[in-house]
């Protein structure tokens, strides 16, 4: 079940980056803006990972015969999604309750 939540919450945040302008302009998402420039930008990938992640998940429980490398993958991929967004908040100098919420989650 924890694998289905990793794989919806990049989809989710998309849905907040492209929804929500100016965003980025807030101090909190300082380090966001240097890496990616813009919300929409930090939405698309986050969507992208999102949707693959869930694929793989689906192929991999939908399939009998297939090996663990798909959610290997998939799982090493969350991991640089949780990276990122700590990276992201740690280098906007503003502490906050993502020291909290947002370590670094590999699974």
């Amino acid at each position: 079940m924890t694998e289905w939540f990793l794989a919806g919450h990049p989809i989710l945040w998309s849905f907040v980056h492209v929804s929500l302008p100016n965003l980025f302009d807030q101090p909190a998402w300082a380090g966001f803006r240097r890496i990616f420039g813009d919300e929409t930008a930090l939405g698309r990938v986050m969507m992208i990972l999102g949707i693959l992640r869930t694929a793989g998940l689906i192929v991999n429980g939908a399939r009998k015969d297939v090996t663990p490398v798909i959610r290997q993958v998939s799982a090493g991929v969350g991991c640089h999604i949780w990276v990122g967004i700590s990276y992201g908040y740690a280098s906007s100098n503003v502490m906050s309750t993502w020291l909290a919420i947002y370590p670094p989650r590999c699974s």
